[in-house]
């Protein structure tokens, strides 16, 4: 019932992937101040700093290409979408769920009431493919974080 009452402008996509990011690449952070208190209060060898650098470097790019990756799989799961593919949790319920689905292109006005129901599944699709997808790259656009999140992450 949401996409019938809302456009799908104001869907939010929230990827699982992106919060392991962020602890990721703050985890590299802490391990570089650690790094950095020891060698100020245990007198350790300035080379471990720059150790250091390179490990929160490489913290850095690895939440960097995980989310990356993320980004790729969602956007293509998007693209080739199919919901005579999708799987089923409960595999018994399927017919219930495409009768809904059906229902709901009927009701959103996104298909004719007199189509056929794989007319209508097959519009969802087009649905998934082309609106939730450009949706997604407008939230997300090409960067792995916006701006202000680079600024975050630079200031951590």
């Amino acid at each position: 019932s949401f996409l019938t009452m809302h456009d799908v402008k104001q869907l939010e996509f929230v990827p699982v992937m992106l919060p392991l990011a962020y602890v990721v690449t703050l985890g590299g952070q802490i391990w570089y101040n650690l790094i950095m208190i020891g060698i100020q209060v245990l007198g350790l060898p300035g080379i471990l700093a720059n150790l250091s650098s390179v490990f929160g470097a490489l913290f850095y790019y690895i939440a960097m290409r995980l989310w990356a990756k993320s980004r790729a799989e969602i956007r293509f799961t998007l693209q080739n979408f199919s919901v005579f593919e999708a799987e089923c949790a409960v595999e018994g319920d399927r017919q219930i769920v495409f009768s809904n689905i059906i229902a709901l292109m009927k009701a959103s006005k996104r298909v004719k009431r007199n189509v056929s129901d794989t007319t209508a599944l097959e519009a969802f699709n087009n649905c998934v493919r082309k609106d939730l997808a450009e949706q997604f790259d407008e939230i997300f656009g090409k960067f792995a974080f916006s701006p202000a999140e680079y600024i975050l992450l630079c200031l951590a």
